[in-house]
């Protein structure tokens, strides 16, 4: 897909104009909706990207990856709590997908619930032990407390940890939209806690 290549080039007007005539010609294509998200997201037009989530669920209300990207797009606009009930949402749409369970403990960690952090991070590890950064996350957030001055150092360490020990397809669900879009995207790893905000 075109826009698909623009976005990788960082030519997010031209991404955005290409997927906008995509979506004329396929107003019923879910996973185009997900790619004009991440878009958006990628321009901060983080209420846009979030309508263009919503567009996605009418869809497929089913459908734990738009739930999932909802969550980030809410935790990079700072409400953690509704980004909390997405993902929550996400995990009773795919119960055995540990990627959300790892975010979910993500999310709860900066809001200081680190005993249920712990738990959701243990899960994850549970459910896909060949994934060996969900450990390293694990360990890492367990030895920083989070506040308000210094997440961004947490988040940016934890990124780094994603980016020198696994290729994206050993994170991402196996899901058939996920198996498209992983090559196409290119991602070091579009590792889903983003820029979370401490309470």
């Amino acid at each position: 897909m075109i826009a698909i290549t623009l976005y990788n080039l960082k030519n997010y007007e031209e991404a955005l104009n290409c997927i906008n005539c995509s979506i004329q010609n396929n107003p019923e294509e879910f996973k185009i909706f997900l790619i004009k998200s991440k878009i958006l997201r990628a321009t901060h037009k983080y209420k846009d990207a979030l309508m263009s989530l919503e567009d996605a669920i009418k869809i497929n209300p089913l459908s734990d990856d738009a739930y999932n990207q909802k969550c980030f797009v809410l935790v990079l606009m700072g409400r953690l709590e509704e980004a909390l009930e997405n993902i929550e949402t996400a995990i009773k749409n795919s119960p055995e997908s540990s990627v959300l369970f790892n975010n979910k403990g993500c999310i709860l960690h900066f809001l200081g619930r680190s005993v249920e952090a712990s738990l959701n991070l243990d899960h994850a590890i549970k459910l896909s032990p060949q994934i060996s950064i969900f450990q390293k996350h694990k360990q890492y957030l367990e030895s920083q407390q989070c506040t308000s001055n210094n997440y961004q150092q947490i988040l940016e360490h934890l990124q780094l940890l994603i980016d020198i020990n696994e290729p994206i397809q050993n994170i991402y669900p196996i899901d058939n939209y996920y198996l498209e879009m992983q090559d196409q995207f290119n991602f070091a790893l579009d590792f889903q806690i983003f820029n979370l905000d401490c309470k």
